[in-house]
């Protein structure tokens, strides 16, 4: 008996503190129960400040507290709140309407930490965009899915980071996580600001994603074993740096950029063409593309990752729109018999499967007879093949078919292929 005392106050000691703040709330705290019970079935034990008050604050390990409504009870926020961030605690915040930056702004203001966060008292209807890759807050969870209209936003500023995003900016956000003595050297606490209405969706079982969001989020600020945050850590640089660009030549050439932060999932736009990265530098140092079929001349370029876009006024020179002719169909002639050789013409050409092409196949007499999309990726070989059968899947007769090989809206290539019987 004396062993199983023991052990059960070896648990309890290890066991996460939350601080549910029930009594600055004035929502229902059964709004949140499916969370609540989430932190309890991960072994977190719950506390409520209209049962214990502050008097075991130094013992827990998260300060939870929704549409804070400090002005009802004496009208300001707990002081000993920025002590406990100090000694490693970690505080969550749900903020709903304008009425609460009044509320909230002077606590984050504070003058003994730095969150280096505030509310903004405006109306933004615009829907989260996107949410950076940053585990354990992100995982499992599909940002477009985080659509509840916020209506207000929190600015980042120096060590304060965007979780999820409204703008480009990388400053409006959504949600934002702060480290409000990292300029103390201290990362061992945090702070989580969520705005706007999404807040209101995440304890509901019905809305997934929003679910697993609001999930990750207390049981990471709560540091349940396997949703740790590392002291310090924050989500992938937000904005990537261009050093050189060298010109293209022609298009098909394959061009790298150089500088930091070249991710995965990198689209690139140059005059109205989207371009997708052939491979990543493994330190993110550089990338590289295939040059587009644009006609010659200066280009602005533009890089854009997770709804975030680079545009320093960066520019590429497309020095010549003279394709490369290093077209090939093999065989030729081809035997379309279903002996198994020499069944189908190849066309090959350059920058198959970079790029998303259309053969078009004539008879004799300029009739279009055939037409094959091929595209991008590692199915554009076997995609760009003629079987010799006409777009109802007859066998044509033997002769000669020209064809031509289009890529975003210029033939690239021209040719004949030869059916033998």
């Amino acid at each position: 008996m004396v062993a199983i005392i023991i052990l059960l106050q070896v648990i309890a000691s290890f066991a996460q503190n939350v601080l549910f703040d029930d009594e600055n709330y004035e929502q229902s705290i059964w709004d949140f129960s499916h969370l609540i019970d989430t932190l309890e079935s991960h072994g977190a034990v719950m506390h409520f400040v209209s049962v214990e008050g502050f008097d075991h604050l130094e013992e827990m390990d998260l300060y939870w507290v929704c549409a804070p409504g400090w002005e009802y009870s004496g009208g300001s926020y707990p002081p000993e709140l920025i002590e406990f961030c100090r000694n490693g605690g970690n505080i969550l915040i749900f903020a709903v309407s304008d009425s609460f930056a009044p509320t909230i702004n002077p606590f984050l203001a504070d003058t003994n930490w730095r969150t280096s966060l505030q509310v903004q008292n405006r109306t933004l209807w615009e829907r989260a965009k996107c949410a950076f890759p940053f585990s354990p807050f992100c995982d499992n969870v599909d940002s477009l899915s985080l659509t509840g209209p916020p209506r207000i936003c929190c600015f980042c500023a120096e060590n304060a980071f965007p979780i999820l995003v409204l703008t480009s900016d990388d400053t409006s956000a959504v949600c934002a996580m702060s480290y409000p003595f990292a300029h103390e050297g201290n990362w061992e606490s945090f702070l989580i600001l969520l705005t706007g209405d999404t807040w209101i969706k995440l304890g509901s079982i019905w809305q997934e994603s929003q679910y697993r969001f609001g999930a990750n989020l207390v049981l990471a600020c709560a540091g349940v074993p396997g949703y740790e945050v590392p002291p310090g850590a924050k989500p992938l640089p937000f904005m990537m740096q261009i050093d050189s660009i060298p010109p293209c030549a022609t298009w098909g050439d394959t061009v790298t950029i150089h500088g930091y932060y070249f991710f995965p999932d990198i689209t690139i736009q140059i005059g109205d063409e989207i371009i997708t990265p052939i491979e990543y530098a493994p330190d993110s140092t550089w990338l590289k593309f295939i040059c587009p079929i644009v006609p010659p001349g200066t280009y602005i370029i533009k890089l854009e990752r997770m709804c975030r876009i680079l545009n320093d006024d960066w520019q590429i020179q497309i020095q010549s729109e003279t394709p490369k002719r290093e077209c090939k169909r093999e065989p030729n002639p081809f035997t379309p018999n279903f002996d198994m050789i020499n069944d189908f013409v190849q066309f090959t050409f350059d920058s198959l499967g970079y790029v998303e092409a259309t053969i078009r196949i004539f008879n004799i007499y300029g009739h279009e007879v055939r037409k094959i999309s091929v595209p991008v990726g590692r199915d554009a070989k076997e995609a760009a093949r003629w079987d010799g059968k006409d777009k109802n899947g007859n066998a044509l007769k033997q002769g000669v078919y020209p064809f031509t090989i289009e890529s975003s809206g210029r033939i690239i290539c021209e040719g004949t292929a030869t059916i033998a019987r």
